[in-house]
C-alpha cells in the first residue's frame, strides 16, 4: 500500500477551497456562473457510466430514506434537491438564489403579526416530461400531500411543511385547509412562514418549493382556496393515492428534472437515466449536454479496475488509501483525470441510543476510548483523513473559522482502557450474570440491573459485506472490549435492510444499536432536525432515536440566528458541538479528502462535496 506518496489531507488544509466559503442566503444574487447561450442549450450527446459503492434500492421518491445512490437518481430526476424546478436553488457557490427559470416574481412580506409571507409566480411554459403544463397547483398539492396525515399513513415523512402557518392542524386532519398556503391563480402561490420558526439562519430556503403531478398521484382530486387556505377535495384519501404513489416511487414517469428514468434493473443494481428534453434549465438556464447516465453498482476494492478497463467512467467520492492510491494511479497514467476536496460530512459509529447498553452516555464514552481512532483513520485513509471530535466535516464553513475552538474545547477521547472500566464502573455495570459483583480475570461479561433485570454488555453491530471499515472495526474493536468485560456482536446485513433497521421502517423490535455508517451534509445545515425529541422526528431525521432537549436547544438556538449575523452562528456551532461531544450520538471516526475519478473524455466537471455531480454534470460534456 502507498502512503504518503501523494497529496496528502495536510497539503490540501492550506488551500483555500470553495467549499468552505460563507453557505447563507440571497434573496436576488446575480449568478457568476459564465456559460454561453450556446453551451447552455447544446444538444445533448454521449454517455456517462458512474460507478457507485452504495446499493440502488429502487426508492426514487422522497419521503422515504434512502442511500447515496438513490439521492443522486431523485436529484437527477427532481424530485429530491433544486433540480426539479425548485423556486429557491442551490448555487455553484453554495450560496442559495431564486430560481429565475422558474420564477416570474418573488416577494417577501414581513406581516404585522411577525409572520412572514412569500408570494411567487412562476413562468408560463414549465412541463413535466410528458409535455403536460407545471402550474401552481403542481406546487400548492406538493406542499399540501407531504404535509397531510394521508401522506403519514403511508410511512412517509410528513414534516417537511412544519415551519408553514396552519401546519399543526393540518397535519392532524383538524382542518381541512392549509391556512398557511395560498393558491392565488394558475400561475401564483404563497407561503406564510409561522412567527416562532422565525428567524432563521437560511430563511430563503422557507421559500422553495417543488412542484408533484398532482393528475398522476391523486387522480380525480381536485385542489381550491376559497381564502381560508388551500385544500383538497374529499376524494384526497389514502387509498386513492397508495397505488399511484407507489407506481411511481418504485417506477416514475412524470418528473420535471434534467433526466427521467428509463429503466431501473433491481437485480444488477442498475438505473438508466436519459436526457429529459422538456427540461427549461437550471437557475441559471443550463441544460443537461450528457444524453445518456447509467448508475451503477461497484465495490471499493474493483472501482479502479473497472475506471481502468471502461466498465464505468466515474467514480463520485472516493475515500480512503486504497480507493485514493489506486484512482491516482490511474491518473499518473493518463487513464483518469482526478477532481479532489474536502468531506463535507464524516465517517462515523452510529450509536442507537433508546435500547440496550448505548442508551446510557457513558457507555457510549466508553466504547469512544476502546478505539485508537488516530490509528484507525491512518489505517484505513493513508493520510487522506484527519480525525474529528464532533457532528462536523472539515469542509464546513463553520469548522474552518472556528476550528481552534472546536480543537481545543472537545473531549478528543483518547484510547485508554482504563477510563472506559472508570466510565462503566460509575454507570453501574458492576455485576456478573449471577448478579454477584464482577469479578476482572473471571468474569467475562458485565452486567447491570435495568428496570429490575440483569442486562448484558453486548453491542449488537449491524454491518455490510465488502466494507473496509466495517473490516478494521472488527479488527481493532472486539479486543480492546473484552478487556473491559463488554462484548460485541456482529451481524453482517444487505444494504437495504441495514437501512430499515436504522430507520425502522417494518422493523418491531429494533435489535441493533451500533451501526457504522458515512454522512455528507445537506446544503441546509440544520441538526435542529436531527435532534428533535419529538416522536415523529424519530427515524427519519433522529437516527440516534436521542432524546436530550439541552442538545436540542443549542441545535434550534443555532436555526433561529439571523441570516446576517454569521459569527453568531458559528459561536452557537461551537457551543452545540461541546454538547454534542459529551452525548456522543455517534463516534466520530474521520472527515476525508473526497476524490473524484473519471475518463479524460468528460469535460468541464467541476464538482465540490456542496456542488455535487447531479449538479455539476449540467455543466459537463463528453467527448
Amino acid at each position: 500500500m502507498k502512503k504518503f506518496t501523494k497529496k496528502t489531507l495536510s497539503l490540501l488544509l492550506v488551500l483555500t477551497l470553495a467549499v468552505t466559503s460563507f453557505v447563507g442566503c440571497s434573496s436576488n444574487k446575480k449568478s457568476t456562473d459564465k456559460k454561453s447561450s450556446e453551451t447552455k442549450t447544446a444538444k445533448a450527446s454521449g454517455q456517462l457510466i458512474i460507478g457507485d459503492i452504495t446499493d440502488l434500492t429502487g426508492d426514487f421518491m422522497s419521503g422515504w430514506t434512502s442511500g447515496a445512490s438513490d439521492m443522486r437518481v431523485r436529484e437527477l430526476i427532481g424530485t429530491y434537491g433544486y433540480n426539479g424546478y425548485s423556486t429557491i436553488a442551490l448555487a455553484k457557490d453554495g450560496t442559495f438564489v431564486q430560481n429565475k427559470t422558474v420564477l416570474k416574481d418573488f416577494k417577501s412580506e414581513d406581516n404585522s403579526d411577525g409572520t412572514k409571507t412569500f408570494t411567487m409566480t412562476i413562468n408560463d411554459g414549465l412541463t413535466w416530461n410528458d409535455g403536460t403544463a407545471i402550474t401552481a397547483k403542481d406546487y400548492v398539492f406538493s406542499i399540501l400531500l407531504t404535509s397531510s396525515k394521508q401522506w403519514g399513513e403511508l410511512e412517509a415523512d410528513t414534516t417537511s411543511g412544519n415551519y408553514i402557518a396552519g401546519y399543526d392542524d393540518f397535519n392532524k386532519g383538524t382542518t381541512k385547509e392549509f391556512t398557511g398556503v395560498h393558491l392565488l391563480s394558475d400561475n401564483q402561490f404563497s407561503i406564510t412562514v409561522k412567527k416562532e420558526k422565525l428567524p432563521f439562519f437560511y430563511e430563503l430556503t422557507y421559500a422553495a418549493a417543488t412542484p408533484s403531478p398532482m393528475a398522476v398521484y391523486a387522480p380525480g382530486v381536485t385542489l381550491k382556496d376559497d381564502g381560508n387556505g388551500a385544500y383538497l377535495s374529499k376524494e384526497f384519501t389514502t387509498a386513492l393515492i397508495k397505488d399511484p404513489i407507489n407506481k411511481e416511487r418504485y417506477n416514475p414517469t412524470v418528473t420535471c428534472g434534467p433526466y427521467k428514468v428509463e429503466s431501473f434493473d433491481k437485480g444488477g443494481l442498475t438505473a438508466t437515466l436519459v436526457v429529459n428534453d422538456k427540461y427549461a434549465g437550471d437557475y441559471t438556464g443550463q441544460k443537461p449536454q450528457i444524453e445518456k447516465i447509467i448508475i451503477k453498482k461497484v465495490t471499493s476494492a474493483t472501482a479502479a479496475d473497472e475506471l481502468k478497463t471502461g466498465n464505468v467512467d466515474m467514480l463520485n467520492q472516493m475515500g480512503g488509501a486504497d480507493s485514493i492510491n489506486a484512482g491516482l494511479d490511474l491518473v499518473d497514467q493518463g487513464i483518469a483525470k482526478d477532481n479532489s476536496y474536502l468531506r463535507n460530512g464524516y465517517g462515523m459509529i452510529v450509536f442507537t441510543c433508546d435500547i440496550g447498553p448505548t442508551q446510557f452516555v457513558k457507555v457510549r464514552q466508553a466504547i469512544a476510548h476502546l478505539l485508537d481512532r488516530n490509528e484507525f483513520a491512518n489505517q484505513y485513509s493513508g493520510g487522506y483523513a484527519s480525525v474529528v471530535n464532533g457532528a462536523y466535516g472539515l469542509a464546513q464553513w463553520m469548522y474552518q473559522e472556528k476550528k481552534d475552538d472546536i480543537n481545543s474545547k472537545l473531549d478528543s477521547y483518547a484510547y485508554d482502557i482504563d477510563a472506559a472500566k472508570k466510565l462503566l464502573v460509575e454507570d453501574g455495570w458492576t455485576l456478573n450474570k449471577d448478579g454477584k459483583n464482577f469479578v476482572e480475570g473471571t468474569d467475562k461479561l458485565r452486567y447491570k440491573k435495568v428496570d429490575g433485570k440483569l442486562m448484558p454488555l453486548t453491542i449488537q453491530w449491524a454491518n455490510t459485506a465488502n466494507n473496509p471499515v466495517s473490516d478494521l472495526l472488527s479488527t481493532m474493536l472486539p479486543s480492546s472490549m473484552e478487556k473491559v468485560g463488554m462484548k460485541l456482536e456482529a451481524t453482517t446485513l444487505d444494504w437495504g435492510v441495514l437501512i430499515n433497521n436504522i430507520y425502522r421502517q417494518g422493523i418491531d423490535k429494533p435489535k441493533y444499536n451500533m451501526f457504522n455508517m458515512g454522512n455528507s451534509f445537506a446544503s441546509v445545515y440544520d441538526p435542529s432536525n436531527e435532534y428533535n425529541t419529538d416522536d415523529s422526528y424519530m427515524g427519519m431525521y433522529n437516527q440516534n432515536y436521542i432524546r436530550d432537549q439541552k442538545l436540542y436547544d443549542l441545535a434550534l438556538a443555532m436555526k433561529q440566528t439571523d441570516s446576517k449575523d454569521k459569527e453568531g452562528y458559528a459561536s452557537k456551532w461551537v457551543e452545540f458541538e461541546k454538547q454534542w461531544n459529551y452525548d456522543l450520538p455517534d463516534l466520530p471516526l474521520y472527515s476525508d479528502e473526497y476524490h473524484d475519478f473519471y475518463n479524460p473524455k468528460l469535460v468541464g466537471y467541476e464538482g465540490n462535496s456542496i456542488w455535487t455531480p447531479s449538479y455539476a454534470l449540467l455543466y459537463a460534456h463528453v467527448k
